[in-house]
């Protein structure tokens, strides 16, 4: 992919890595020499930016689909795993790393540091009174890739939002600044969700309604964190028209009844209805079809005529493993499409108590995953009905792509929704009851002990 980068583009961004990956992939194991980073032009800061491959490949955290209800895996794989921090969250055990690192947390924020960098590098770049649409959209780009970590990282590293308790809560440490000299202080829940929310209030008027290229961000991917993020929070009038001003900008649905069901991987690289392109972090757990079996009670909860049923699972022997990426690959999409955003609004919509704009959202996307686009909404006429119709097509439609622990995490919180989880491993039971607290995942052991944070209690 050609993002127009030059070749001092390309020698900053070689210089850049090397500085950040010197002395080990750990964000707060870095020693950076800001000497060495030349971003002369906005041209420069945009190449570093388009490294697709620290702010968009393998950077969305990967733990709480592997600690999720979506599969199961047999014994004998189980007791095959070698990546402990796979095996212990497969468990929901209270020691999931065992000392090790973790890409879960240090990939956001080397995505963090890399928007930070960015937005430092904008204020001194020669070139930036020539360019200024270039510069806005460079800012804007460097405030949505930071408040998107930031979001990633607080749907695993602290509790759920909660107005009552957000301000004295813990959240994840909130930085701002590249200088990884600056000590590391975690800040309260409220104080993390405000911060996502004040970049994104910056980044809209900044950026273009669609991107060049899916990997950079636009004005629908803005709004469309913004829906999620006001959903976490409980505003749902904010979460409807966020979502709505997304889908007027990309609302494309992919009609199921023209995508080949039989191919290996039925859905295209950047398909019509991604907004943002980024992928999971790798997991040995989800690594090859084989390793895992879909839970077959959701297997079982399409219906024959849904053609997600197809699109999304093959057979493995008696059980189904998932081909449904819209990565076009075996790699985990786990940016923003848009049937994600229907959703959004849909639950916004109910929330609010209009349920008749809440089932046309749900026609729309529906109509486009069934057979002949012979769907209808089934006749439920009350709030509790249709939030519990909602969560479960949320289960259908997104699984595998970052989403289903936030959504277990949000959903616990009301009695009428929520899930006990349960596991059996070598004859012995495992449950995760709702609201439990190691629905917290740690922070990884080396970080506690480098920066003296305070530890999530599991």
């Amino acid at each position: 992919m050609n993002h127009n980068i030059t070749s001092r583009s390309i020698w900053t961004i070689i210089t850049v890595v090397f500085v950040l990956t010197s002395c080990g992939e750990e964000w707060l194991e870095v020693r950076s020499d800001k000497k060495r980073v030349v971003l002369q032009r906005v041209s420069d800061v945009q190449a570093l930016l388009d490294n697709s491959s620290t702010m968009n490949e393998a950077v969305n955290p990967s733990l709480g689909e592997v600690s999720s209800d979506l599969y199961v895996i047999t014994d004998t794989r189980y007791n095959a795993l070698t990546n402990m921090e796979q095996r212990n969250a497969y468990t929901w055990e209270v020691d999931i790393y065992e000392g090790a690192s973790s890409s879960n947390w240090s990939r956001p924020y080397r995505q963090i540091l890399y928007a930070n960098l960015a937005l430092e590098a904008l204020e001194t770049v020669e070139d930036k009174n020539r360019y200024p649409d270039a510069v806005n959209n460079t800012a804007g780009s460097a405030l949505f890739f930071r408040s998107w970590a930031f979001y990633q990282l607080a749907q695993l590293f602290c509790v759920p939002f909660n107005a009552e308790t957000a301000r004295s809560d813990l959240g994840i440490p909130v930085r701002l600044d590249s200088d990884i000299n600056v000590r590391s202080v975690r800040s309260s829940v409220y104080d993390t969700y405000m911060q996502i929310n004040n970049d994104l209030v910056k980044a809209i008027p900044l950026l273009p309604e669609k991107p060049q290229v899916p990997t950079r961000p636009s004005k629908a991917a803005a709004y469309a964190l913004m829906a999620k993020l006001q959903l976490e929070m409980a505003d749902y009038s904010k979460a409807a028209a966020y979502a709505d001003s997304c889908l007027l900008l990309h609302g494309a649905l992919i009609d199921y009844n023209t995508i080949d069901l039989e191919k290996a991987y039925p859905f295209s690289l950047f398909n019509d209805e991604v907004i943002f392109h980024t992928t999971m972090v790798s997991s040995a757990m989800f690594s090859r079809a084989s390793n895992y079996m879909i839970d077959p009670d959701l297997f079982n909860a399409y219906d024959d005529n849904d053609l997600r049923k197809a699109a999304f699972f093959k057979a493995n022997g008696d059980a189904w493993t998932f081909k449904g990426n819209y990565t076009g690959n075996t790699r985990y999409f786990s940016g923003i499409a848009s049937d994600e955003v229907y959703l959004i609004s849909a639950e916004a919509y109910t929330r609010s108590r209009d349920l008749e704009t809440a089932r046309d959202r749900l026609t729309t996307l529906l109509a486009h995953r069934y057979s002949g686009h012979s769907y209808g909404i089934p006749p439920i006429s009350d709030e509790v009905g249709l939030m519990k119709f909602i969560i479960n097509e949320r289960k259908k439609e997104l699984l595998f792509r970052g989403i289903r622990w936030a959504d277990l995490r949000r959903f616990n919180k009301e009695k009428e929704f929520e899930t006990t989880l349960y596991r059996m491993v070598d004859g012995r039971s495992y449950e995760l009851p709702p609201n439990d607290k190691r629905y917290v995942l740690p922070i990884p052991d080396e970080v506690v002990l480098l920066t003296g944070i305070a530890q999530n209690i599991r």
